[in-house]
């Protein structure tokens, strides 16, 4: 069965490659990562080094409260999520490899 990773990376920059990289290290392989966000400083390092791996997704709606932007933001994920099973991560979080 799929299970899809949603990340949302608002304010968490400084941390999103270890985060993404903690996703790739599962020992289940069928899974795909949805990157959320709205404004990324490092979008064009990310796509460099992540492209063929994680799926990004722009969000242009940003909400005045942070806890409905980031739902709103795992909302609109949930809508592309193709895995049975859905995992949140926070932008500043790590996987152990057998979380899935």
């Amino acid at each position: 069965m799929k299970a899809t990773i949603l990340i949302t990376g608002e304010k968490k920059e400084n941390f999103l490659v270890k985060t993404i990289s903690s996703c790739l290290k599962q020992n289940y392989y069928n899974y795909e990562i949805i990157l959320l966000f709205s404004n990324l400083k490092n979008l064009n390092l990310l796509k460099k080094k992540f492209s063929k791996k994680i799926i990004f997704k722009k969000i242009f709606i940003k909400k005045n409260n942070p806890v409905k932007d980031q739902l709103f933001k795992i909302s609109e994920g949930v809508k592309l999520a193709t895995g049975k099973f859905i995992f949140l991560l926070d932008g500043d979080d790590q996987f152990k490899k057998n979380k899935l």
